[in-house]
């Protein structure tokens, strides 16, 4: 009985250490998560690029925060230019002057046309989403780089912001 007692300590010493270790090894994993809530973007596949303006003033645009369940249509003055999906980017160029941008739901058929529509069909299809969404007049610069940010939440609220020149992070995130 006295030998069992002498190794209870060495045992309960050991689950302490073990403890500690799997914390220590569980922090050390979740850390470069935590650094960042920003996730890495890919490019906007070529078959939901619509817009193509060869000079002017360069934009990037990146999606930011997205939750949404939909894909985002956006319409640069009234005429659809990218289908955007959340973790999506793209560079693209705008002529100086005022534009009309608009951030709305993606267009879809009336009829499901796969599964993947079929999925999203009950949610997202509208009958004009060119018509609705979040709307704004922006005044681009010759010369001057822009990023544009995206954003829509499960509620289907499009949001941007249109930013000139941000440079640092600090500059750009976060905008709500």
């Amino acid at each position: 009985m006295a030998s069992q007692e002498g190794k209870l300590p060495k045992d309960v010493e050991m689950k302490k250490e073990l403890s500690a270790a799997l914390i220590m090894s569980s922090v050390m994993l979740s850390a470069p998560a935590v650094g960042t809530d920003r996730e890495e973007l890919v490019p906007i596949p070529e078959n939901r690029i619509f817009y193509q303006q060869v000079s002017g003033s360069p934009v990037e645009l990146e999606t930011y925060k997205v939750t949404s369940e939909c894909r985002i249509g956006l319409w640069i003055d009234e005429k659809l230019a990218f289908i955007i999906n959340k973790g999506e980017r793209a560079s693209f160029k705008l002529e100086a002057g005022r534009h009309n941008l608009r951030l709305s739901y993606e267009p879809l058929p009336k009829e499901p046309q796969n599964e993947e529509e079929k999925k999203r069909h009950k949610y997202c299809y509208k009958e004009k989403p060119q018509k609705l969404g979040y709307n704004q007049e922006i005044e681009v610069k010759d010369g001057q780089k822009y990023l544009l940010h995206v954003r829509a939440n499960r509620g289907n609220l499009f949001r941007f912001r249109f930013y000139e020149d941000a440079r640092e992070e600090s500059d750009k995130y976060p905008f709500y």
